[in-house]
C-alpha cells in the first residue's frame, strides 16, 4: 500500500516483474544494496509499526464504544421496565388499593369521593 515510502521494497517489486518467481537473487542483492544505501528504511518500518499500533488502538476504542452503546441501550430498556413495574406495583398503587379497601370497609361511595 505504501511501498513508495519504503525504497527497500522497490527491488522486491521490480524483481517480480522480471521473473515469475517472487524472490530471486537479483532482487535480494538489490534489496541488500538498498538497505546499506538507505538506512532510513528501518525508521520507516518503525513508523509503520507505530501506525499499526495506532490503528489497533483506534479499532479497540471503536469496539469498546460499540459495546458501551449496546450496554446503554440494554440498561435503558431495563431501567424503563423497572420504572414501569415500580409505578404499577409501587407504594402509590398499594396506597390506592388500601385507600379503596378502607373506603369500602367504611361504606363510602368511591364515585362520590373522586368528584
Amino acid at each position: 500500500m505504501f511501498f513508495f515510502l519504503a525504497p527497500a521494497a522497490w527491488p522486491l517489486e521490480l524483481g517480480t516483474f522480471h521473473s515469475h518467481h517472487s524472490f530471486n537473487t537479483i532482487s535480494l542483492a538489490l534489496f541488500c544494496m538498498f538497505l546499506e544505501e538507505f538506512p532510513f528504511t528501518v525508521v520507516i518500518l518503525r513508523i509503520n509499526t507505530v501506525v499499526i499500533v495506532i490503528n489497533i488502538i483506534i479499532i479497540m476504542l471503536m469496539v469498546l464504544c460499540f459495546f458501551y452503546l449496546i450496554f446503554l441501550v440494554i440498561l435503558h430498556g431495563v431501567f424503563n421496565v423497572v420504572v414501569v413495574v415500580m409505578l404499577h406495583f409501587g407504594p402509590k398503587a398499594e396506597a390506592k388499593t388500601t385507600g379503596a379497601s378502607l373506603c369500602l370497609e367504611r361504606g363510602w361511595d368511591l364515585n362520590e369521593l373522586e368528584h
